[in-house]
C-alpha cells in the first residue's frame, strides 16, 4: 500500500475533527509525535550595530515522518473524481528560515522607576 495514500486518507477522514479533538496538551503532543520525526534548531547569525558577527535569532528544520511538504493530489479526471487520484510525493523536510517571532532580541531594557 502506498504510504502517501494512507496520509491523504487520514487527512480526509480526520480533518474536521482535528480542532475539536486536540483541546488537551496530551492530544496535541500525540498528534505531533505521530507526524514529526525531529526538529533541529539552528542559530541565525548577523551583524550587531558595531559590525560584530553575533547570533540574532533562530531557524528550524522540521523533519516529518512522511513526505507531506508540498505534496500534491492529482485527480485522474478533474470532471469525474470517482476515477481516483494519484499523489505526487513531496519532501519530508521543511526549513523555516529566520523566525522573527520566536527569536530573542537584545536591546535596552526599560528601567523600573524608584518610588
Amino acid at each position: 500500500m502506498n504510504e502517501n495514500l494512507v496520509w491523504v486518507d487520514w487527512v480526509e477522514k480526520f480533518a474536521d475533527n482535528i480542532k475539536t479533538s486536540m483541546k488537551s496538551l496530551k492530544k496535541k503532543k500525540e498528534f505531533l509525535d505521530g507526524v514529526i520525526d525531529k526538529i533541529v534548531i539552528n542559530a541565525e547569525m548577523g551583524k550587531d550595530r558595531n559590525g560584530r558577527e553575533v547570533q540574532v535569532g533562530h531557524s528550524f528544520d522540521v523533519k516529518f515522518k512522511l513526505k507531506i511538504v508540498n505534496d500534491k493530489l492529482i485527480w485522474n479526471d478533474e470532471g469525474d473524481k470517482s476515477k481516483g487520484y494519484n499523489v505526487k510525493d513531496g519532501k519530508n523536510l521543511y526549513k523555516t528560515g529566520f523566525i522573527h517571532e520566536v527569536s530573542a532580541r537584545k536591546g535596552v531594557s526599560k528601567l523600573k522607576k524608584k518610588a
